[in-house]
């Protein structure tokens, strides 16, 4: 093909709108150069707006395309004691409140 040159030309000085056409290894393989991607797409504005998207349902994108769930975040422990104690009781804390104002919440 007799413009390919000129196009390379025009994605290597970022002439190109990437985010409506893709990158030029994405417009080799659509015009028949290329069989598949040898490399991964580096990500732009879309692809940002589509992982913080994704993020947001709790999913991301796996490698095969499909979609899956974010691993679960590991639990933090937190600074309440977990004991139950009387609710006019000074809290276990040590905070010197009653537990109902103070962990009891």
């Amino acid at each position: 093909m007799q413009a390919t040159p000129v196009m390379e030309k025009a994605f290597a000085s970022e002439r190109v709108d990437e985010s409506v056409v893709g990158d030029w290894e994405d417009v080799q393989i659509e015009l028949g150069l290329k069989t598949r991607r040898e490399h991964p797409p580096k990500p732009n504005e879309l692809t940002r707006l589509g992982d913080q998207f994704r993020a947001a349902l709790g999913l991301r994108l796996a490698e095969d395309g499909q979609l899956v769930p974010l691993a679960p975040e590991r639990e933090t422990t937190s600074e309440r004691p977990e004991s139950k104690a009387p609710r006019n009781a000074p809290c276990p804390c040590g905070s010197g409140k009653k537990f109902k104002k103070c962990c009891g919440r």
